[in-house]
């Protein structure tokens, strides 16, 4: 066992037991790439790595970040005291809950504080977010008093040469801005005026007040219909997809908007009692489906809460809701697209493991028995 420098991060490699899931879904993935082994060794080049994370591993708290060396299987765990875990090209960025920095692992254990990201003296948080093509960064600095909250955001590429402050916004009562989405081409950066008490605690990733902001000029570009409610939102593929509770409390109608030509078409609910919490969307890449959690949520935050939860999957060709899975007692969320957008990786933030979920059929297959992050980049050791 190799101690890092920060107390509480340990490091350890060792080659994966062959019955664990983790090796399943590497196998899973490896079968799909037949000559990368091949590929990588003989080039001697930069090839991936799977990351997983185990939350709350021990008694202190820890959690247990996994790097699967997808070319030799080897298996690299780190124990952290980290949170907001998002991955880079070729790493991972994370707060660390005891020292407050950002924080970057790479798959060999080395760990450091981000070069230029990093919360001021006296700021209440940082938010960050990180471009779909790993390219960019935004991130916004939070300050003054709960009832006069300032918020300045920043753009750079991932590397930190051209850094731009873009916008500073406040003093508001109760309400920061936080950075949600690039568009294609980084020109206009999305944010939302969130509501600080409840933002970082609501159920699901939902948002109050969205608008974007052109990065080379400041100004500010309103959103059709914004501010809303405090519901599920998401972009990609040039669509702004917002959900927005439906009469009756049966469920959300969906808005979809068409960012390069404003157009708006609404697509009605789905006439699910009681389901009044959504959030998570997730649009695929070539911009057909968007796909949203959907919840019934009785005593949250109390002992006797209970959940129902299912994947909502929205059809924005033919403009049409489904559900998409059987009702599950615990809420998911959908962490990536696979399988050329026929299927989803979903995550849930009570139980460890992966799931896979098939946009054709709807079932939930656990592949893993920890929690997929993402695939990086890294050279070889």
């Amino acid at each position: 066992m190799q101690k890092m420098q920060r107390k509480g991060a340990k490091v350890q490699r060792r080659k994966p037991i062959v019955q664990s899931l983790h090796l399943s879904f590497f196998l899973c993935v490896f079968a799909l790439s037949p000559f990368l082994f091949q590929a990588a060794h003989a080039q001697n080049v930069s090839h991936p790595f799977q990351v997983f994370i185990d939350l709350d591993v021990d008694n202190a708290g820890l959690d247990r970040v996994i790097f699967l060396d997808v070319v030799t299987g080897e298996q690299t765990d780190a124990l952290i005291d980290g949170e907001r875990y998002t991955l880079l090209a070729d790493r991972l960025m994370y707060r660390d809950r005891t020292s407050d920095q950002i924080m970057l692992i790479t798959p060999d254990g080395r760990i450091e504080a981000h070069p230029f990201m990093q919360k001021p003296q006296g700021a209440r948080r940082i938010d960050w977010l990180l471009s779909p093509d790993k390219t960019r960064l935004a991130w916004t600095i939070t300050g003054g008093t709960p009832d006069a909250l300032t918020t300045q955001t920043f753009t750079a590429d991932v590397n930190g040469v051209v850094i731009r402050d873009v916008l500073t916004d406040g003093a508001r009562g109760g309400i920061r801005a936080y950075p949600v989405a690039f568009n294609p081409d980084h020109s206009v950066l999305y944010l939302d005026y969130t509501p600080d008490a409840i933002g970082e605690f609501a159920p699901l990733r939902q948002y109050a007040g969205l608008f974007g902001v052109d990065i080379a000029t400041g100004q500010i570009i309103e959103l059709p219909g914004e501010p809303g409610c405090f519901c599920g939102a998401g972009f990609g593929a040039h669509q702004f997809v917002r959900l927005t509770l439906a009469g009756g409390l049966n469920g959300f109608d969906v808005r979809l908007v068409d960012l390069r030509t404003r157009s708006e078409r609404m697509i009605p609910s789905l006439n699910l009692i009681n389901f009044t919490q959504s959030g998570d969307v997730i649009i695929s890449p070539n911009g057909q489906y968007a796909v949203y959690t959907l919840a019934q949520i009785r005593g949250f935050g109390t002992p006797g809460q209970t959940i129902q939860s299912v994947f909502v999957r929205v059809d924005m060709l033919s403009g049409t809701q489904q559900v998409l899975t059987q009702p599950a007692n615990s809420l998911f969320r959908p962490v990536a697209w696979t399988d050329q957008n026929r299927a989803l990786f979903v995550t849930s933030p009570a139980l460890n493991g992966t799931w896979k979920v098939d946009l054709a059929g709807g079932d939930l297959q656990r592949i893993a028995a920890s929690a997929y992050l993402g695939e990086i980049t890294s050279g070889s050791a």
